[in-house]
């Protein structure tokens, strides 16, 4: 069994979207390369970037994240923060 992890960070309001956005990034853990390509290539199909994050072990970190995100939401009224991997170009992840 492969298992991936992915969209911890994404708010369902921008997964719900029928336009392409491209406001943030997506951490994608897992064991398998294929798999983590796999789904690192599903991720594009949504609009966002998505990044080799390392094994399925650090999906564990990239779950923590979460309540901050919905922390931050709450207190400034943001609908859906979310993460952005900074000092890559466009087109370097994956």
């Amino acid at each position: 069994v492969r298992v991936v992890s992915a969209f911890h960070n994404v708010a369902a309001a921008h997964l719900q979207l029928d336009e392409g956005h491209d406001d943030g990034d997506v951490l994608v853990c897992g064991n398998d390369n294929g798999a983590r390509q796999a789904v690192v290539d599903l991720v594009a199909a949504t609009g966002l970037r998505g990044w080799h994050a390392g094994s399925i072990d650090n999906s564990v970190a990239s779950e923590a994240l979460t309540s901050v995100l919905i922390f931050i939401n709450k207190k400034y009224k943001i609908d859906g923060a979310g993460l952005r991997i900074t000092g890559a170009r466009m087109g370097e992840a994956a």
